[in-house]
């Protein structure tokens, strides 16, 4: 069982990041990975990545969509800050870490909690640190 589908979301912890790798979970109907957000078509990387304090408009629109798209679904999880492995279906292949995750999740609350409406009955946002105060995100929603 994948332990960011089920478990507690304020239980989260690298060992559930690393199992991810580890099992080579791949990418399905109610699990996708990302490595960085989403960055604007000229290549430029998202302001957040550059340490501006901002979460760009196509990262921010690309989260939100996707998200969105597990709620309408049959829920899942977007896991930021898990590389892929070019395999078919792609699986998590390593962590590469984001800065200042703790910040990035209470940014992207706010951006949720501003952008959706109605509000998402269920929906976590969870930072994982792995590296000091950078690491992963995971957005889960049922």
């Amino acid at each position: 069982m994948i332990a960011v589908l089920t478990k507690p979301a304020d239980r989260f912890d690298t060992s559930d990041i690393q199992a991810l790798i580890d099992e080579s979970v791949p990418e399905g109907a109610q699990i996708e990975f990302k490595e960085r957000l989403p960055a604007k078509d000229s290549g430029d990387p998202d302001p957040w990545m550059q340490g501006d304090g901002k979460i760009g408009d196509r990262a921010r629109n690309e989260i939100l969509e996707e998200v969105v798209a597990f709620a309408n679904a049959y829920g899942g999880a977007l896991v930021l800050g898990v590389a892929e492995d070019g395999a078919k279906p792609l699986v998590a292949a390593g962590v590469a870490p984001l800065p200042r995750c703790a910040d990035l999740a209470a940014r992207f609350r706010q951006v949720f909690g501003t952008c959706i409406d109605p509000p998402l009955p269920t929906l976590d946002i969870v930072s994982v640190p792995t590296v000091d105060d950078s690491g992963v995100i995971v957005f889960r929603t049922g």
